[in-house]
């Protein structure tokens, strides 16, 4: 099934990303400002096993995902993923906020805010990629 969200990258997404990787901030640890100045991409955060980044080109490189090459870099360039890193840079980086999606006066709150987890925002929706809501998309006739 089709994302919903479409593109989620643009030409502003990437002079964003492409600032904020030159102004890294200081607080990073050593290790992970390694990795960002060898991926070229903006450091998001970790997961229970392994850390994301966020590239100008819009692809998600993931370090560590594959458990077992916890050294590796897997990249993702599906929109959900992508929005995720968005929201989640968000915390880190008030800039990004302007790169997210505006929500129209069709959308509709997703499901994921019935359940707290997602409504405090301590877990991820990988439906509406942490928004909390979700574009109506109308089929072509």
């Amino acid at each position: 099934m089709a994302s919903p969200w479409g593109d989620v990258w643009s030409p502003q997404a990437e002079r964003v990303v492409s600032r904020l990787l030159a102004d890294m901030p200081p607080d990073l640890p050593a290790e992970i400002r390694s990795v960002a100045a060898r991926l070229r991409a903006l450091p998001i955060g970790p997961d229970l096993w392994s850390y994301y980044f966020l590239q100008a080109s819009g692809e998600v490189a993931v370090l560590g995902y594959d458990l077992d090459q916890p050294e590796g870099v897997t990249v993702f360039t599906d929109p959900v993923r992508v929005l995720i890193m968005l929201v989640q840079g968000t915390r880190q980086y008030p800039e990004l906020i302007q790169l997210l999606p505006i929500r129209g006066p069709n959308s509709v709150d997703c499901r994921c805010l019935a359940h707290p987890l997602f409504a405090e925002r301590r877990a991820i929706c990988w439906e509406c990629g942490g928004l909390g809501w979700l574009p109506i998309v109308h089929a072509s006739t």
